[in-house]
């Protein structure tokens, strides 16, 4: 993760040891309502952790490396403002049981 002139990486293995966290979203397409139940960790509780806040102008870029190499979700910034309603899951199950896939 970077912000500003600060990056900072985590494991998956030490994500964990700063909690389990779980939240839910639910969203309607053809009709029919899917809710998603996710593992992980809220944005604002890993940057507390890390000391970091973003500034009014900052911005906040993501990295994942899946074990096949490192790429960036940079299609969406987070303003400063929407910082405690992001999440980040490692986890997603879908209504019917099965794993989601990328949400970005």
């Amino acid at each position: 993760m970077t912000v500003g002139d600060t990056t900072k990486s985590i494991s998956l293995s030490d994500l964990l040891l700063l909690g389990v966290y779980e939240t839910s979203y639910s969203y309607v397409q053809n009709d029919i309502v899917n809710t998603h139940e996710l593992k992980g960790i809220p944005l604002d509780k890993l940057l507390a952790y890390w000391d970091i806040t973003l500034d009014e102008g900052q911005t906040l870029t993501m990295n994942v490396d899946d074990g096949a190499g490192e790429y960036a979700y940079t299609s969406r910034t987070i303003a400063p403002e929407e910082v405690n309603r992001c999440f980040l899951a490692y986890e997603a199950v879908g209504s019917d049981g099965s794993s989601v896939g990328n949400a970005t």
